[in-house]
């Protein structure tokens, strides 16, 4: 008899793709993939796919594929990078640097509804 396989989710990308499949196969977990639609023709030609790819596992392991995806996407205990490790300088974020951007448009703006006042 065959073992009926099922749909568990759909990668953004061949990387996420890829990273689920060596998750759900450390912990024992068989996996498929396939490009829904055109995605493998649109992989050939343009290089990625926009419609990302689907992973099946065996119906029966259904619950525990999606409870280790859940587990490595969402888990914050998983992830041993932590943001704060990283600390840009000032002109590299790109929040202060557009704030920076703004503020000196606004400055400019304002600048020239003044001279039009008093002219």
């Amino acid at each position: 008899m065959e073992d009926k396989i099922t749909k568990i989710f759909n990668a953004a990308d061949q990387i996420q793709a890829e990273m689920i499949h060596d998750h759900l196969k450390q912990n024992g977990i068989e996996t498929m993939s396939k490009q829904p639609g055109t995605g493998e023709y649109m992989s050939i030609a343009m290089g990625y796919s926009v419609y990302g790819t689907d992973i099946y596992v065996r119906e029966d392991q259904k619950a525990k594929a999606e409870a280790l995806i859940n587990e490595l996407l969402y888990d914050n205990d998983y992830n041993t990078f932590e943001d704060e490790d990283i600390k840009l300088p000032w002109w590299q974020n790109k929040v202060i640097a557009a704030k920076c951007i703004l503020g000196f448009f606004i400055l400019v703006i304002i600048i020239m509804i003044a001279m039009q006042i008093l002219q």
